[in-house]
């Protein structure tokens, strides 16, 4: 089939530019209870694709050693249980760090403990993600005039990616295992550092 080529524009956003999409999105009284805040956040933070995120339980998370485990995703109305996830090393298990306390300030309690992280407008499934970027994330990029084509979720997995790396110092090994890819040359195309000599770093750690 060849080499994968990018058909849309990718870039990496600022700090600051960040914050102003974070301030521009409504909160959770305008979206049936879904704070968009929270989930942008999240995925910024985690590298989580989309549909991982949608699939978060309020059970998948340990809070006595703060970690996460992504076992399912909700992928435009299906659900997968049991462990299926978009690829074998997409199931994996995250240290949240002071993230918890976020997960924290917005656990409804232990009566939830089954219920969605995030929950649509029918109070009790995860939205469709295409519908809140279109009518929701997609309008305050274009007033905040960010927006690009191509511009999507993956955006801020790919923040996130590209920040454990450039500012975190995460190795060729730890960056894959954390984003759930099961090749360098994965993160490698998400990855929107500085490349000059990072394929042959990563290439270096592959043979090492």
């Amino acid at each position: 089939m060849g080499k994968k080529k990018v058909v849309t524009e990718r870039r990496l956003l600022t700090e600051e530019q960040l914050l102003a999409i974070l301030a521009a999105v409504p909160d959770r009284g305008r979206l049936g209870g879904l704070d968009l805040r929270f989930l942008i956040w999240i995925l910024v933070n985690l590298g989580l694709r989309i549909s991982e995120a949608l699939g978060l339980k309020w059970s998948d998370i340990n809070w006595e050693i703060g970690e996460l485990h992504v076992q399912r995703r909700w992928y435009r109305g299906d659900l997968s249980e049991d462990g299926t996830t978009k690829t074998e090393n997409s199931c994996r298990k995250m240290q949240m760090g002071p993230l918890v306390n976020l997960f924290r300030q917005h656990y409804p309690g232990p009566h939830a403990r089954d219920q969605h992280v995030f929950i649509g407008d029918d109070g009790v499934m995860p939205p469709d993600e295409r519908d809140l970027l279109r009518y929701v994330l997609r309008p305050a990029l274009k007033r905040l005039k960010l927006y690009y084509p191509g511009f999507g979720w993956h955006a801020f997995r790919r923040q996130n990616i590209t920040w454990r790396q450039q500012k975190g110092g995460a190795t060729p090994f730890e960056a894959p295992k954390a984003a759930g890819h099961g090749s360098l040359d994965t993160t490698y195309d998400y990855s929107l550092v500085i490349r000059n000599g990072r394929r042959r770093t990563c290439r270096r750690y592959s043979t090492s």
